[in-house]
């Protein structure tokens, strides 16, 4: 909320300082919002699957509400409005914690009497740390992406010592299955943004609509998915063989996601792509995102052990930001020229065939693990 407020009016030098403030704060509130779900122990797994699904559904409201907005005031270069309604936003919601505390406030642990002056520690370290990384963002992604994948794989030895080997390895196939989906997925608030602002043609009816309100068309699959599945859910729990088959499922609609759109432009008979194409493609992609998104998080209840429970969460929660990087490396390999576009057009076929074949390949694999022959035959 602070970084928010500071950013509206800050100059060019304290952004960075302020964009640390806000990306530390949403970060935090990331991951309490879905321990506060996992941690719930005396609700049935059929419960926190409900409850993630209300929960992905919310946040997905979010994104739908921001996306308007950053398109609304983009169009009209407004971007110092964005801030205030963020810190308006976020006033909100400490007014309402701080009104209901009683309700949220349920948690039974004792904490040590020093937990506060760690955790302004722990803050006070985080901030910068993210202060710096800001600064060199090609050395931060790299740095990003080895120290997560060290922290995991350390985490699978010491996860495999508790005799619980087979829930580790299916835990850490999922894993790497979601680091492989939201990789490629975070290619298009990134990377496909540019793609289509200058190769789609964005006119409806004759007015033009703003590239940031195309991702509405993820965020409304989303909600409406989620609603759908969330009031759907039976007092049965989903199995972990079930959610790995659909998880090899979101990373089929991925994959023929990313061919949809190699499609649409080597069909295209002019300079512009067709924006039905893209519609067709996010589609598929948000679709993909319903299989893996709300269920991912409940896996951490129902696989990991308690005590490594909150470590899990960080590990599972950071591989979107893990994700981001990845995908913001490969947002480099994409073609671009303002100048030569029948060139570049040919060059994006490319890029999204290779994808689109490893994702389809990869998530065939997923899917044979899932298979009676394959999986191992646990008891959950």
């Amino acid at each position: 909320m602070f970084g928010c407020l500071m950013f509206a009016t800050a100059s060019p030098p304290q952004m960075i300082f302020c964009l640390s403030l806000f990306l530390l704060g949403s970060a935090g509130l990331t991951v309490s919002l879905n321990m506060l779900v996992t941690q719930s122990t005396k609700i049935a797994d059929w419960v926190k699957d409900k409850a993630f699904f209300w929960l992905y559904m919310s946040l997905n409201i979010g994104y739908l509400i921001g996306y308007f907005l950053s398109g609304y005031y983009g169009n009209n270069n407004e971007y110092q409005r964005i801030p205030m309604i963020i810190f308006i936003g976020a006033a909100i919601t400490i007014a309402l914690c701080f009104f209901n505390w009683k309700k949220i406030n349920v948690s039974a642990a004792t904490l040590n009497k020093y937990a506060n002056y760690y955790f302004l520690l722990i803050i006070s370290l985080l901030f910068a740390v993210i202060d710096f990384l800001l600064q060199f963002p090609v050395m931060s992604n790299l740095l990003i992406i080895s120290s997560w994948g060290l922290l995991s794989l350390w985490m699978f030895f010491l996860w495999r010592k508790d005799n619980r080997q087979k829930e580790a390895i299916i835990f850490y196939i999922l894993l790497v299955s979601a680091v492989i989906f939201w990789s490629l997925y975070f290619l298009a608030p990134m990377a496909l943004m540019i793609f289509i602002k200058y190769y789609v043609n964005l006119n409806i009816l004759g007015y033009s609509i703003a590239p940031q309100w195309i991702q509405n068309i993820n965020t409304l699959v989303i909600i409406g998915g989620t609603l759908y599945l969330g009031s759907k859910a039976s007092r049965k729990a989903i199995t972990i063989q079930e959610i790995v088959k659909q998880f090899s499922v979101g990373l089929f609609l991925l994959g023929t996601g990313f061919f949809v759109l190699g499609m649409g432009i080597y069909l295209v008979h002019s300079d512009k792509v067709a924006l039905s194409w893209i519609v067709l493609s996010y589609v598929l992609q948000s679709f993909g995102e319903l299989l893996i998104g709300p269920i991912s998080y409940a896996l951490i209840g129902r696989l990991v052990p308690r005590s490594y429970q909150s470590i899990m969460m960080g590990i599972w929660i950071t591989l979107l930001g893990v994700a981001s990087s990845i995908s913001s490396l490969l947002s480099n390999m994409l073609p671009y020229s303002a100048t030569k576009i029948h060139l570049e057009l040919t060059s994006y076929i490319h890029f999204f065939a290779v994808i689109s074949f490893f994702v389809i390949a990869f998530s065939s694999i997923v899917y044979l693990i899932s298979c009676e022959r394959f999986f191992w035959k646990l008891r959950y």
